[in-house]
């Protein structure tokens, strides 16, 4: 049998080599649970980089409030509006019986009241009608004024003169000579159609429908 210092020495070594075993057991163990550092290392950086790039791929949202463009050019006055009327003119008052002097032509024609016989008379207001109605066949001029249609006759006044400018007569000095178209009236005939009524003048302007003669001299 042997002898009890070789038991204790076998007793020794069986205890060493139980205890390295089961030393690399554990260690085997440890190392199949958890991955190297290596790979959990290069595995956290693979996903470092996704979310990474996940991030900057997305911009940020961005709400752009609108801008208002600022001016600083003034509104255009009243006159400028398509439409606009001076009211002042728009809005005068005319009568029957009333003279007038009209300037410029079509659409473009200004009128306003003026002394019958003065300076500035070239019209008489004879009628007025709805703008769509006719004036009589013998008047001198129409004029649309404020839904209104004005029946104008010249401004004849017996001693005064005028220049006959086709549709812009003009009142002038019974002074002045060589004039075309110029002519005095000298005498009014009522109730006749009949230049031959007229008893001074060389002619006389005939309104058939109204019936009245002016007789007129030349300059």
């Amino acid at each position: 049998m042997p002898s009890p210092r070789k038991r204790a020495a076998i007793t020794l070594s069986v205890f060493v080599i139980g205890t390295a075993l089961a030393t690399a057991v554990v260690g085997a163990v440890a190392l199949s649970l958890n991955p190297p550092e290596e790979s959990t290392a290069n595995g956290q950086g693979r996903a470092d980089e996704t979310g990474s790039a996940a991030t900057t791929s997305i911009p940020p949202s961005v709400t752009e409030e609108p801008q208002l463009l600022a001016t600083t050019t003034p509104p255009p006055p009243s006159s400028a509006v398509r439409g606009a009327v001076n009211k002042s003119a728009a809005v005068l008052p005319v009568h029957v019986g009333e003279c007038v002097e009209l300037h410029g032509t079509g659409e473009h024609t200004v009128i306003g009241k003026t002394a019958c016989g003065s300076a500035n008379s070239t019209y008489r207001i004879i009628e007025k009608t709805q703008a769509n109605s006719q004036c009589p066949s013998d008047a001198d001029h129409t004029h649309n004024h404020t839904g209104t249609a004005l029946c104008l006759d010249i401004d004849w006044i017996v001693d005064g003169c005028m220049e006959l400018v086709p549709h812009q007569p003009k009142r002038i000095d019974c002074t002045v000579r060589g004039v075309p178209d110029a002519v005095k009236v000298v005498e009014i005939k009522q109730a006749t159609t009949d230049v031959n009524a007229c008893t001074s003048g060389d002619r006389g302007i005939v309104y058939h429908q109204r019936q009245f003669v002016v007789c007129v001299a030349r300059l």
